[in-house]
């Protein structure tokens, strides 16, 4: 028997091979006669069976003779029945310049090059995630909720983080730092005032920053600021100012060529029933304008993401003033406003994640604190199951994925190193001893689902992104408690 045109294994048979065998709805067990011992495992993807002849003959190309590597005047596969996978005849002629061909015998790519085959070298890598090492360190004016890794087309990449204040810096600043050289340096402050978030976004040829403003007090509204890129002066302006009820988050999106803008409005007061709002880009005043309003309950996120060119917007809701076991919303875009399309239970939610992984879609919920009646004995507030969710398309619902036991867990952030999916989740962002300060770093691994396979012990961090430059990946953290956060660079295998 040849296997793949390489691997020859032979059995006398004690019978006679018969003339004619019927193949329909038929087994072929390869192994010893009246044993249990298998001499051949896996699959068998295609087998041709002729009577009183070798298939191989006719299905493989013969095996060339041993020649010096260097010579390239020997063929490398002469005329044979597979013209259409090999090259037309014994010669690299002008007929075959060009043309690729695959030697089973050395498991190369050839091509044909001014009458010589020569050995295509395709460049693969395989990188794992091993490790990863401390980079640098980023000193921010206060303590950091969130961080934003873009690039600004002609300018470079940038990471702004939001500062919520205190501190020495009672103003209020929050920071962007520039990539120069293979480290990030400070390049500009922002005027904010307890930032939540920012959010990058461009619209045609303008490029603008808006950021989340939480504010000193929730009795009383405060403005969010959107800033726009100055081309002239190479800094960011304050644009708009939108008023907020303790925003946690912009989330911006675009349908049919319009832009939308959606903030996460936390409390309103002593309740945290209040109404959050989509605005759209009026593009006759260049300025964003409320369109809808929507009710949430102690929003802390937006997230927006499209399934076949649909468009889904999904708020994670944290708190109604009596427990943190309440519904985080899905919504769907239609007849040009947001309608609800689905709920699911959440504890304390700060964060949805939205990925795609061989074609599933997934939301992973960041879940932070389990508080009320369903913990009575108010233990272990911290310590919750964040949820994985998985679209089954069939029933167009998302269906719980994996329970993923955290620690008060403020972030997801997914990414991709080689074939390799990721999630890191950021633990402690409250309360909790040492060796809870720790964010998990999870693997992708099929039936198995995600796996830990990385513990980072880090401070109380809030917000994890990744980024790239050149061949070189990174991990930046932002620090909820410190005015010190770091960038992390991933070593491979």
């Amino acid at each position: 028997m040849t296997i793949d045109c390489r691997l020859e294994k032979s059995k006398k048979l004690r019978r006679q091979f018969p003339a004619l065998l019927s193949v329909n709805n038929r087994i072929f067990s390869i192994a010893r006669c009246h044993s249990k011992q298998t001499i051949f495992q896996g699959l068998l993807k295609d087998i041709i069976l002729v009577p009183g002849a070798d298939a191989a003959v006719r299905a493989c190309p013969p095996r060339p003779p041993p020649y010096n590597e260097m010579d390239n005047r020997i063929p490398m596969v002469p005329e044979s029945p597979m013209r259409s996978y090999w090259p037309r005849g014994s010669e690299c002629t002008w007929l075959d310049v060009g043309n690729l061909a695959f030697d089973v015998y050395t498991q190369k790519i050839k091509v044909c090059v001014n009458g010589i085959w020569q050995e295509v070298t395709v460049e693969t890598e395989k990188r794992r995630l091993d490790y990863t090492l401390e980079y640098q360190t980023l000193t921010t004016p206060s303590a950091s909720i969130d961080v934003t890794v873009f690039h600004l087309p002609g300018e470079g990449m940038f990471a702004a983080f939001a500062n919520n204040g205190g501190g020495e810096d009672s103003s209020g600043h929050s920071v962007v730092f520039k990539w120069i050289d293979g480290k990030f340096e400070f390049y500009q402050k922002l005027s904010t005032e307890s930032a939540q978030s920012c959010e990058y976004f461009q619209i045609r040829n303008q490029f603008f920053l808006a950021v989340a403003n939480y504010g000193n007090s929730t009795s009383k509204q405060n403005n969010s600021t959107i800033f726009r890129w100055h081309r002239r002066r190479k800094k960011f302006k304050p644009y708009q100012e939108i008023l907020t009820w303790t925003a946690r988050d912009f989330e911006y999106f675009e349908i049919d060529g319009d832009h939308y803008l959606a903030v996460a409005n936390h409390a309103e007061g002593d309740s945290n029933d209040v109404e959050s709002s989509i605005y759209q880009w009026n593009k006759g005043k260049k300025r964003f304008e409320e369109k809808q309003t929507i009710p949430t309950i102690g929003a802390y996120d937006w997230t927006h993401f499209t399934v076949d060119g649909f468009h889904f917007l999904v708020v994670a809701n944290a708190f109604n003033g009596l427990t943190t076991l309440v519904y985080s919303v899905i919504y769907f875009w239609q007849n040009d406003q947001l309608v609800q399309f689905q709920t699911m239970e959440t504890n304390g939610a700060t964060d949805v994640e939205w990925f795609t992984i061989d074609g599933d879609i997934f939301l992973a919920i960041a879940n932070a604190f389990n508080y009320g009646p369903q913990n009575y004995l108010d233990k272990d507030t911290q310590f919750t199951n964040s949820t994985i969710y998985k679209l089954n398309k069939d029933k167009k619902i998302f269906e719980k994925y994996q329970s993923i036991p955290t620690y008060s867990a403020i972030d997801w952030e997914y990414f991709q190193v080689g074939p390799d999916h990721y999630l890191i989740v950021s633990n402690a962002q409250n309360g909790g001893s040492p060796d809870q300060h720790t964010s998990i770093i999870y693997r992708w691994q099929g039936m198995e689902k995600f796996v830990a396979v990385h513990r980072l012990i880090t401070p109380a961090t809030a917000d994890w992104e990744i980024f790239t430059d050149k061949k070189d990946v990174y991990l930046i953290y932002a620090n909820a408690k410190d005015t010190t956060s770091q960038v992390l660079k991933v070593k491979f295998v």
